[in-house]
């Protein structure tokens, strides 16, 4: 969407307004995103995952987020393997990678997922790691997520070339090119 009406208002010699970034205290979501070895495209969604695995707000309280995380590992193991599928298939849906405008099924990982003591928050960690195969021969990728997330702070690398775009809720990025 912005990068239509770039083109419009320079194809109709207006000047450019880039949308504004979110405001103070409106905190965007942080994507990190790159080709890695082997043609595999891996992104970084840093977020509240527990308050995401809880069916929370990430403005909920800490006290209210500890109670259900402590409600939850009292209710045993297959009650937290059965909220953590949940969730995986929730970022499956909620976000999407497009090679050449063909949706890529995504892997989900949680790299510093650990086993938690009483009275700690953190049991998925900070972020969640998506993983998409790279056809080969696509030429571009697109980076989507669903109007749940806030602003994306989309950060980019292939190569050497880095980018970065600021994304509304709901938007689509510009295409990436992978070549």
């Amino acid at each position: 969407m912005n990068a239509l009406i770039f083109l419009l208002s320079l194809a109709q010699g207006q000047p450019v307004e880039p949308v504004e970034p979110p405001r103070p205290g409106a905190a965007a979501t942080v994507v990190e995103a790159r080709l890695e070895a082997g043609d595999v495209f891996a992104v970084d969604l840093y977020a509240d995952l527990d308050a995401l695995l809880l069916g929370q707000s990430t403005a909920t309280p800490a006290a209210q987020r500890l109670a259900g995380m402590e409600s939850l590992r009292a209710a045993g193991r297959d009650a937290e393997t059965a909220a953590t599928e949940r969730l995986t298939e929730l970022l499956r849906r909620r976000l999407r990678l497009r090679f050449d405008d063909a949706a890529a099924d995504l892997a989900v990982e949680y790299p510093e997922r650990r086993t938690t003591g009483a009275g700690e928050l953190a049991t998925l960690g900070s972020f969640a790691r998506l993983r998409a195969r790279v056809p080969a021969a696509a030429r571009e990728v697109t980076f989507f997520a669903s109007r749940s997330f806030r602003w994306i702070d989309l950060r980019v690398a292939i190569g050497d070339r880095r980018s970065r775009q600021m994304l509304e809720p709901g938007e689509e990025s510009a295409a990436i090119s992978l070549r």
